[in-house]
């Protein structure tokens, strides 16, 4: 499958509120890039589903809509189990969640967690 992203993901570890048609759940960001994040849970929405996600943050929390594009909803075991969401619109705090992730991306030591646009999400 080619890879559509454009933007490189960075390790983006942080809690956020899901809600979708299902409910409401905590879960953990795991990456994100300018135009998506993917968050880790065991209760994954489906493809194509309509999410809020509320990013837990300092000083003030921020919100956002995005559409599952990749959900692993039939993995064997929730520590497999998430969600690939491409946002589509900040409701706010689009300036905090620049500067966290340009931040993340200085402080991140580790060259591995940054993968080119063109690298395929490995297991």
């Amino acid at each position: 499958m080619r890879e559509k992203r454009r933007h490189a993901r960075v390790r983006f570890p942080r809690r956020v509120w899901c809600e979708a048609a299902a409910g409401t759940q905590l879960a953990r960001i795991e990456d994100a890039s300018e135009e998506g994040v993917f968050v880790r849970t065991p209760r994954p929405a489906a493809e194509g589903e309509s999410v809020e996600l509320t990013i837990v943050a300092d000083p003030a929390d921020i919100v956002l809509e995005a559409r599952v594009v990749w959900s692993s909803r039939d993995a064997v075991g929730a520590a497999r189990r998430g969600m690939g969401l491409r946002i589509e619109r900040f409701v706010r705090g689009s300036d905090l969640y620049g500067a966290l992730l340009g931040e993340q991306r200085r402080n991140t030591s580790s060259p591995g967690w940054l993968q080119s646009p063109s690298a395929s999400r490995g297991s």
